[in-house]
């Protein structure tokens, strides 16, 4: 049997568990390993904060310096909020529909960011960061290990929360940069218009979103033997029995995402595409649902895509 079909049988098993969220940790601790956080991997992310930003600020440029900042998909290291509370963002809400803050990981990437520090590499990865938020991190870091990872977060005005983020309870207006890495594939396709509607009643005038979009198989990491478009042969109903229910994928392609955008009131400025080759479709046959879309269209495996608020509210 495929490495893949095991691993969404585990799944699914572990999803009837009243401790499935558990039960889950462990499994991407010890089988499939996707929860360490090695150093190369830090500075990656590091570089990733700078992009963000990047996009943010070039799209913006009114945005305030102390800009307010919503996450959604919290994870397992709350790595770009601290970046970015390093760059000067005044506050932070991040949100996850489970808790997987835990107290060393908050503790590792502390460490992390202060021995990057000592050694000038933050500075390269991320030349915003400011010395004196660095050395309140410092502060921070000998006392995380003592109290919930939540309550070392708000001392630094980034709250955690725990709660379904098409409801985030929010002021309206009142967000400057909305961002999420690798977490929009994962919300069910009838969510998303509730959830971008969200988005769009919590920005400001002058903000703008960034959204890093995996549109690639999950199961590809898992099993090489997976093609990165492999998912795309099967129908929806087919899928549903294939699909991890603990992180299920929508297998939305680029141009839905673009749909959607415009439909929830923003403009896209700008979309970063990355293609596969011909080769990640050769000898699939494509599901129903899939066969309105381009090749070119279909090909998109990676896409940063940046948006800002249509100017009446609407597309």
């Amino acid at each position: 049997m495929p490495h893949w079909v095991i691993k969404s049988a585990l799944q699914r098993v572990m999803s009837w568990l009243p401790a499935s969220a558990w039960c889950n940790e462990l499994f991407q601790r010890y089988v499939t390993k996707t929860i360490a956080l090695p150093e190369d991997a830090f500075q990656a992310r590091l570089e990733e904060a700078a992009r963000f930003l990047d996009r943010f600020r070039s799209h913006q440029p009114l945005a305030p310096d102390a800009f307010t900042v919503l996450e959604v998909g919290t994870g397992w290291y709350p790595t770009l909020p601290l970046a970015f509370y390093l760059c000067g963002a005044s506050e932070i809400h991040t949100f996850d529909i489970a808790n997987h803050l835990d107290r060393d990981r908050l503790a590792l990437v502390l460490d992390y960011f202060c021995a990057e520090a000592d050694s000038g590499v933050l500075r390269k990865h991320l030349p915003c960061a400011r010395m004196e938020r660095v050395e309140r991190l410092r502060e921070l870091r000998s006392a995380a290990k003592g109290q919930p990872p939540g309550q070392s977060l708000e001392q630094l005005k980034i709250h955690a929360r725990v709660r379904d983020a098409c409801d985030t309870g929010l002021p309206s207006g009142s967000t400057d940069f909305i961002f999420t890495c690798g977490v929009l594939e994962y919300v069910p396709r009838p969510a998303l218009p509730k959830l971008l509607a969200e988005f769009r009643r919590v920005a400001s005038p002058r903000s703008a979103m960034v959204h890093w979009l995996n549109l690639v198989d999950q199961y590809h990491w898992f099993d090489p033997s997976v093609g990165r478009l492999h998912f795309l042969q099967y129908s929806q109903s087919q899928w549903r029995w294939r699909d991890s229910p603990l992180t299920s994928n929508n297998r939305l392609r680029i141009s839905d995402y673009r749909e959607l955008l415009v439909q929830s009131g923003f403009v896209v400025k700008a979309e970063e595409n990355q293609a596969g080759s011909d080769d990640d479709l050769k000898g699939l046959w494509l599901a129903p649902e899939f066969r309105r879309h381009s090749r070119q269209d279909l090909l998109v495996l990676y896409s940063l895509v940046t948006a800002v608020p249509a100017a009446d509210g609407s597309s």
